[in-house]
């Protein structure tokens, strides 16, 4: 059992995981000084500066959720896959800050990766992200918005870039916020597939609609995909299903347990 502080424990994020690091059975802690682990769930604007740290030389394990040593490198990036293992072969167990997945990034890496896509996709893809009410800024009101970066200056772009080194670049991410769904995340890839694509890959294709009341206030990812021949090789859709808060802070928490295991 891990004994887990939370900066930002009143948040969104915050407040999911520690309902969820409290169901596995680990404690939450009020202070930094009990703890084992450190959850910064903080907007990626606040600079922790010396305290963040204080609390690496204080022998802390750190756990980013907030996105910002993703986007200044400073820490190991900590996707964990379907079984539960990170996804990167060379992951530093022994490091000292680890950075959480992002919804966005995380859906679109473990979609292709768990739908058997990953090795076939040749050149670039457009992603498109619907989030809910739970996705948005808190002060995001009234029907549909579209963020304002929508190019590959967005830093989930360079999050699911990094992750497939450069076997597979993002042409564009755009996050959109619909305020008719309380939470979810729907993810949606598109691009094309090599000549070489296994059969069986191929003719996994389904109508099936993807719907985010189904993983609601779980950690699973619910796919789908569609594959019809284009110009250049066969074209695909991937469709990618969760629930954007529980799926990146039970991330987290896995990633609390694989490394007390």
């Amino acid at each position: 059992m891990a004994k887990v502080h939370i900066l930002g424990q009143g948040g969104r994020i915050g407040s999911d995981l520690a309902e969820v690091a409290a169901e596995r059975g680990h404690e939450i802690v009020k202070t930094d000084h009990a703890a084992d682990t450190v959850a910064i769930c903080l907007p990626s604007h606040v600079e922790l500066g010396e305290r963040l740290m204080d609390l690496v030389m204080g022998g802390k394990r750190v756990i980013d959720l907030s996105g910002r040593s993703k986007r200044f490198g400073y820490g190991q990036y900590a996707l964990l896959g379907a079984d539960g293992q990170p996804w990167e072969e060379d992951f530093k167990r022994d490091a000292t800050v680890f950075s959480n997945p992002g919804c966005m990034a995380g859906a679109t890496i473990r979609g292709l990766r768990d739908s058997g896509l990953e090795p076939y996709v040749q050149g670039a893809v457009d992603v498109v992200c619907v989030g809910g009410k739970s996705y948005a800024p808190r002060e995001q009101q009234g029907g549909i918005w579209m963020a304002n970066r929508l190019n590959d200056e967005h830093p989930h772009s360079k999050e699911i870039e990094a992750a497939f080194g450069s076997n597979i670049t993002v042409n564009r991410l755009t996050p959109v916020v619909s305020d008719a769904a309380r939470a979810g995340l729907l993810t949606v890839v598109t691009g094309t597939l090599s000549g070489d694509t296994p059969f069986d890959l191929l003719n996994r294709s389904s109508n099936e609609p993807l719907d985010t009341a189904a993983v609601e206030g779980t950690d699973r990812m619910l796919l789908r995909t569609q594959m019809h021949a284009g110009e250049d090789g066969i074209d695909f859709t991937l469709g990618v299903a969760i629930d954007n808060l529980r799926f990146v802070t039970a991330n987290a928490v896995g990633l609390i347990e694989y490394l007390e295991g």
